[in-house]
């Protein structure tokens, strides 16, 4: 990724990178030059970048997260659609609506609430609050919410930004397996935290 005609950002695949500074040295400005495409990215990468917690609203946490997954959600979408038409499918409707089958269980579709709820319960929801309405819950557990989101939906590089040092406690426990095949930039600004970013599991810490 390249910064300006002389400085060249290099992120490694499935690195985990901290930024750590005081207020105002461009940690942010970074993250969301590297997430609205004022770099030079490829274009296969896939980024996501948490800076807001999830709206208020009755979505259930966990059906919040398990919304993240697009195309899960649109092929269920389809499977509604033709399923409602009851028996009166023609050939071609039929064929459709395999795939879309075929699809899902490619995708393992049938694991994702398993996974959503695992996910959830590491960044500390009980099995009752996954349930709940997502409005039910302060800023601070609806922006770890918008985290499981994150999780969930496997993008290539994911950025987080943490108001709160709890969150990030809580996010360390997610090296294995949640983080495996991603490459993570984070950043905190507070400079007591530059020592735990080594010994947790960053690999570069800037």
């Amino acid at each position: 990724m390249i910064l300006n005609s002389f400085l060249i950002l290099i992120l490694g695949y499935g690195i985990k990178y901290g930024l750590c500074g005081r207020n105002g040295v461009g940690k942010s400005t970074l993250l969301h030059m590297i997430s609205n495409g004022s770099l030079i990215i490829p274009a296969h990468i896939s980024i996501l970048h948490v800076e807001q917690e999830v709206v208020g609203d009755d979505t259930r946490a966990l059906d919040s997260v398990l919304q993240a997954d697009q195309a899960r959600e649109e092929l269920l979408a389809e499977v509604k659609e033709y399923t409602g038409k009851g028996g009166d499918l023609t050939l071609e409707e039929t064929a459709d609506l395999n795939e879309i089958y075929a699809e899902l269980e490619a995708i393992e579709a049938e694991k994702a609430p398993a996974r959503a709820a695992a996910i959830l319960s590491g960044l500390g929801f009980s099995p009752e609050a996954q349930e709940r309405a997502t409005k039910t819950f302060s800023g601070g557990w609806r922006m770890r919410i918008a985290l499981a989101r994150a999780l969930f939906s496997k993008y290539g590089i994911f950025l987080e930004e943490f108001g709160d040092f709890d969150d990030f406690l809580i996010l360390t426990f997610f090296s294995p397996p949640f983080f495996s095949d991603q490459t993570f930039c984070c950043l905190m600004s507070r400079q007591t935290v530059r020592g735990y970013f080594k010994i947790c599991f960053f690999g570069k810490v800037f």
